[in-house]
């Protein structure tokens, strides 16, 4: 199989839904098309992940001559695999519960849009070369962005700095790609200096949304639920899949400090505290995010770490309350499935994250940070009541499938590689568990909390409003649209005095036409 085969593959379904809606053949045409393209897709690459091909292929964009590389270079390999299939796990739970969304007018074009997103998002995961990575993620950005715009109907400012700081996260890393030896960009930490090294990581912490820039408590509409979702997904699934390969190849090293793992565990443990407060998943969203991104980063100060693990949570697990709008039938067992895949105990998808964390000294913060993340994700998950009402019998079967799908992707995900870590995960087991039983009696028993902390959920609701403020940039907005008034009326003001007609610019013209009379009079010696 070829890499362009997996990568056309959505294509073509984008495409052939196009075509459907076009000829009016019927939204459940169109479906069909999108779902069985999907499956196509994550049966292709779950086979390809189990077997570890390598898929190549290299595209020729310039001239020989030019200091740059002649080929683009795309590949699918060990550590890119499982993001690949983490991507399609989602773009089918996302078409397995879009027909229950059929009463909310979701259109057959939010489909193709998703299925179009699903191949340039594989086409930007192959990317090899630190050209072919800048060249995938603007197009990558460039559709989010006209996504945002067109269909979505967010905010034009929250889509402008969301933008910006994702092509910043572009800049810089072919900026550190650029300023190494040879002269052909190349991504290689073993040649970088510290500085270099977290230039880096600063890269992909805009990518992954380590700071929610641009958040806003803009909700989409419920039709548009999927679209949303994937388009939200994306920047952590291209950080994490690049930080895996980065970190395979030495960074731990160029790094050689562990000083930034202290303050990103402050800044999960904050990011943790503001999502299991926040009203619903939609408006926590950033924090969830926030907190995968603190701990994949984590992972790059210890060699034997691995930010796949965590992967699968931030986006599986972390889609489920975007799409979950309706109480499934099935909503107790997913519960639990949901659960034990949070444990992290051996045997299951996350065990293999604790690998090498335990040496760190932030190692004793992060299980109560995943209790307190994994208490907000029940609470906002039970909080969701509202019956699925349809005469159909299959929409309410295929809307429980698709939402049972992403906790069992991951432990499909674990079982093509099932591997036991016992390092540390007694530890991190254990506590995770502690904490999880005692948050989740705060959350669902909350007199029984003292009046002493109170005073806390005050501090957590209106540190989240003052951050979605600073983070939204609309002061920024303010700013220049205040300075752009005032200088306008400046400017207003020079032109009445220069240019009008009692202006000073005339009195001058007028007097020196004066002087120019009086001296051809011969009035003025």
């Amino acid at each position: 199989m070829s890499l362009a085969l997996l990568v056309g593959i959505p294509l073509l379904g984008a495409a052939g839904i196009g075509l459907v809606q076009r000829s009016q053949r019927g939204v459940g045409l169109a479906w069909l098309l999108g779902f069985f393209t999907s499956l196509i897709a994550w049966g292709l690459s779950l086979v390809n992940t189990w077997r570890g091909t390598l898929l190549e292929v290299q595209l020729p964009w310039l001239p020989h001559g030019i200091p740059l590389p002649a080929l683009l270079s795309f590949t699918l390999d060990l550590n890119r695999w499982p993001y690949v299939l983490i991507t399609l796990t989602l773009g089918l739970a996302i078409f397995l519960t879009a027909p229950s969304r059929l009463t909310l007018q979701s259109y057959p074009t939010n489909w193709a849009i998703n299925l179009l997103g699903i191949g340039l998002l594989i086409l930007a995961l192959s990317a090899n070369d630190a050209i072919a990575i800048a060249l995938t993620w603007t197009i990558l950005d460039g559709m989010a962005l006209l996504i945002s715009h067109l269909i979505l109907k967010t905010s034009a400012r929250q889509n402008t700095v969301q933008w910006l700081s994702r092509l910043a996260s572009t800049f810089l890393i072919l900026w550190v790609a650029l300023n190494q030896a040879p002269p052909a960009p190349q991504l290689s930490p073993q040649s970088w200096t510290q500085s270099t090294a977290l230039l880096f990581l600063l890269a992909i912490g805009l990518r992954m949304g380590l700071i929610p820039l641009g958040s806003s408590s803009q909700r989409p509409f419920r039709e548009r639920r999927g679209v949303w979702t994937l388009l939200s997904f994306q920047g952590p699934i291209l950080g994490m899949s690049l930080l895996t390969q980065i970190t395979n190849r030495g960074l731990a090293a160029s790094i050689n400090t562990t000083g930034p793992s202290f303050l990103l565990a402050l800044w999960g443990g904050l990011c943790a505290l503001l999502w299991i407060r926040s009203p619903d998943a939609q408006q926590g969203l950033p924090f969830w995010i926030g907190v995968y991104s603190s701990l994949a980063l984590t992972c790059v100060l210890v060699p034997e770490a691995s930010p796949t693990p965590w992967a699968m949570m931030i986006v599986l697990m972390g889609a489920m309350p975007l799409l979950m709008l309706y109480a499934s039938p099935m909503k107790q067992w997913i519960g639990y499935v949901s659960l034990l895949t949070f444990s992290t105990l051996p045997f299951t998808p996350l065990a293999g994250g604790w690998q090498g964390l335990s040496d760190l000294p932030s190692i004793w913060i992060w299980p109560l940070i995943l209790a307190i993340l994994i208490a907000g994700w029940f609470r906002h998950t039970q909080n969701i009541s509202n019956p699925l009402v349809t005469s159909e019998r299959w929409i309410s079967v295929v809307y429980s499938l698709g939402l049972f799908l992403l906790p069992l992707g991951a432990w499909v995900q674990w079982a093509l590689n099932p591997t036991i870590h016992t390092r540390g995960w007694l530890m991190a087991g254990l506590t995770t568990l502690v904490a999880l039983i005692g948050i989740l009696w705060l959350v669902y028993w909350p007199t029984w909390l003292p009046a002493s902390l109170r005073w806390l959920a005050t501090l957590l609701e209106q540190t989240q409003h003052w951050l979605a403020q600073v983070l939204s940039f609309d002061w920024l907005f303010d700013l220049l649209a205040f300075i752009q008034k005032q200088t306008k009326s400046i400017m207003q003001l020079l032109e009445a005095t220069l240019e009008d007609e009692s202006g000073i610019l005339w009195a001058l013209v007028l007097l020196a036409l004066l002087f120019s009379i009086l001296g051809t009079s011969g009035a003025i010696p």
